[in-house]
């Protein structure tokens, strides 16, 4: 997954494989967050991972907590969210 900002700072790149444990790794720290699906596709759980694991710790490092954070996204079913699934986003960060 790839995303930038609207000031052009990149946010980390967040690579989606099929393999749970890939031989690269093997004995080496794994350089990108990773993350790892049955067909190595963005679906609804890779996105939420990559919204908590990878967004969201780049914007509070950059930004601090407490500042707002706007996301867009396409109409992309795995983009696709109720406002319930993310509205303790705002209590823990």
């Amino acid at each position: 997954m790839i995303c930038t900002t609207a000031a052009g700072s990149k946010v980390p790149i967040a690579v989606i494989g099929k393999s749970a444990k890939p031989k690269c790794f093997d004995g080496n720290d794994v350089p990108l967050p990773y993350m790892n699906q049955r067909n190595a596709w963005s679906d609804q759980d890779i996105t939420k991972w990559w919204i908590h694991h990878v967004l969201l710790p780049y914007h509070n490092r950059k930004h601090g907590h407490g500042m707002s954070c706007c996301i867009l996204l396409d109409n992309c079913s795995a983009h696709k969210f109720s406002d319930q699934e993310f509205e303790d986003l705002e209590a823990r960060n």
